[in-house]
Parts: C-alpha cells; sequence; structure tokens
C-alpha cells in the first residue's frame, strides 16, 4: 500500500504520513514521543500560565504593559544576566523580560504571518467595542481590526501590537 496525504489536528497541510505500521497517521520523527515511558501528565502548581516577553525596549513595553493596559505590576525580579517585571493578567503572569548582555536578534513583529512559533497571545476582555476605541485614539497599532465572530452573535475579535511589534489577541463581548 502506498503512502497518502492526510490532514489531521495539529498536522501541517501536505505532510506526507505512512498509512502502515505503528506510526500510521503520524509526523515522521514522532515516534519516541508515544511510548508511556515518554508521556508526562503536568501536576500544575497553579492554574494560569507564565508568558515570558524578552524586550530591548523595557520602558516603551513598561508605557504600554503598565500604563496604557494597567497591568497590575507584581514587582520585579534579579536574575543572574537579567531580570523580570512582573504583571498580573487575570490568573496568569506577563512577564518582561531584559538579559544584560541583549539577544542578538530583534523581536520579530507581525504575529502568526511573520514567523513560526509562539507569535501571540490572548485575553479575553468586556466591552471590545470600547477597546478598540481606545486603541484607535491611542499611539499603539490596531494590527487586525474589531470583527465580530458570526458563528456567536455579540462576541468579536481583534489584534493589536505592543512596541515591540509582539500581537496580542483580544476576544470577548462587543
Amino acid at each position: 500500500m502506498g503512502s497518502r496525504f492526510v490532514r489531521m489536528r495539529g498536522a501541517r497541510r501536505g505532510v506526507q504520513h505512512g498509512s502502515l505500521g505503528p506510526a500510521a497517521g503520524r509526523p515522521a520523527g514522532a515516534e519516541h514521543f508515544l511510548r508511556s515511558e515518554a508521556n508526562v501528565k503536568l501536576d500544575l502548581l497553579s492554574p494560569g500560565i507564565e508568558v515570558g516577553v524578552v524586550t530591548t525596549n523595557l520602558d516603551a513595553m513598561v508605557a504600554f504593559y503598565e500604563g496604557f493596559l494597567e497591568l497590575e505590576f507584581q514587582g520585579e525580579i534579579e536574575f543572574p544576566g537579567g531580570s523580570q517585571r512582573r504583571y498580573a493578567l487575570g490568573g496568569s503572569v506577563l512577564k518582561l523580560v531584559t538579559f544584560t548582555t541583549p539577544p542578538p536578534l530583534p523581536a520579530t513583529a507581525g504575529g502568526g504571518r511573520a514567523a513560526a512559533g509562539v507569535r501571540y497571545f490572548t485575553i479575553g476582555v468586556k466591552d471590545l467595542t470600547g477597546l478598540s476605541k481606545t486603541f484607535a485614539d491611542s499611539p499603539y497599532d490596531v494590527v487586525e481590526p474589531l470583527t465580530e465572530f458570526e458563528p456567536v452573535p455579540g462576541m468579536g475579535w481583534m489584534f493589536v501590537a505592543d512596541p515591540d511589534g509582539n500581537w496580542i489577541e483580544l476576544f470577548g463581548t462587543l
């Protein structure tokens, strides 16, 4: 039996997968992650996630996250070679991270269309329409305008960019 092209959740379009054997329908190279000894069930310490945003533009980023978005500043932690400013974001934490020796490459602006990998994070908010007007009157970029989510009337989404060009998806009630 020959190989086939399949579309499965989490797979890239057009990736060829074999149709026979224990890894049928799985990306090549994934076999070693399928053994039971490689599986890990996380015993979570907290219900949220901590997102680290590395920046070389700290003053502008603080003005955006702490000043404009009014995220609650939790404190600053020094570590060997750098520091992080921590902000409460619901049950999660956003960390602005700086290093004594800046990273050799700048942030890649442009969200998911610019590069692969983690390209944006999402925040659920109330009154997205009001928030979109506040962004329109601000110096910050709206990179994808407010759009109603047709399957769920009264809900919408938009994308904005922080001063480093990192995208943030905002969704919520209109």
